[in-house]
């Protein structure tokens, strides 16, 4: 009889278990893990800051849904009261960027991160940040200035296990009549903003004398592998556009 009653308790325990493990992605994948912000607004870096543009860089921390939307208010004072930029769908986290266009020069713009999985009460926001574009070359009070190129990072395509094409736009010459245009890339991100001593890897420079769109075919890469890549801009002064990534597909299974 007792046996029976244990047998019949364990049954009722062990209907239990499968209802909470049925349910518990219902309760935790509406919301950002806890104790973590879901989205980092990063500071504008002055390498990517023009006269009439600016490159804007977050990292979304958590991925509670399949997809998430991201992009970023801006405006003229704190309140990012200008507008939003287009929306970007991620399926998972990691950095992102956007690059903001027709500024003012000499202007303070006000910039912040968002995260919406597009469900009610889940819009989630970075931290407010500012930037000030470069003033425009006339308002310089120097007969000797110069004005650095400047370059954006766009993406990747045509993946596959052994290569992928990378892609970018230099948006601005500067002051220099030629800028050389490449990519830096490896299997970390520290290979991307270091030195090539710390291991990453240079595409074939390509020689611009005018703006224009920067892309290399990215060869003897390693199947199943994650990779950090950037465009780069190289004239009177040296910049970098945002660091992204893209996964190379393992090999199928036989």
């Amino acid at each position: 009889m007792k046996l029976s009653r244990l047998f019949k308790k364990s049954g009722y325990i062990f209907v239990i278990f499968l209802i909470i493990v049925a349910i518990s992605p219902l309760l935790f994948i509406s919301h950002p893990v806890s104790g973590i912000d879901a989205v980092t607004t990063l500071a504008a870096t002055t390498t990517s800051i023009t006269t009439t543009s600016a490159e804007l860089n977050a990292i979304l921390n958590s991925c509670w849904q399949e997809m998430i939307w991201v992009s970023f208010e801006y405006g003229l004072t704190d309140s990012c009261e200008l507008g939003t930029t287009t929306e970007q769908a991620v399926v998972g986290w990691g950095p992102f960027s956007k690059v903001l266009t027709g500024l003012n020069p000499g202007t303070t713009y006000y910039f912040r991160a968002k995260a919406d999985d597009h469900l009610p009460d889940t819009v989630h926001y970075g931290a407010v940040m500012s930037f000030t574009t470069l003033p425009a070359p006339s308002s310089i009070a120097s007969d000797n200035w110069y004005w650095h190129p400047s370059v954006v990072t766009i993406g990747s395509s045509n993946i596959t296990d052994s290569s992928a094409t990378v892609s970018g736009n230099l948006t601005s010459m500067g002051t220099a009549r030629k800028v050389l245009a490449y990519f830096k890339y490896g299997t970390h991100y520290y290979q991307t903003v270091w030195p090539l001593w710390a291991g990453g890897n240079v595409t074939l420079p390509h020689v611009f004398k005018s703006p224009g769109d920067i892309s290399a075919n990215i060869t003897n890469l390693n199947p199943g592998t994650t990779y950090y890549f950037r465009a780069v801009a190289s004239g009177e002064g040296t910049i970098y556009g945002a660091v992204m990534t893209f996964i190379t597909p393992s090999p199928a299974k036989e």
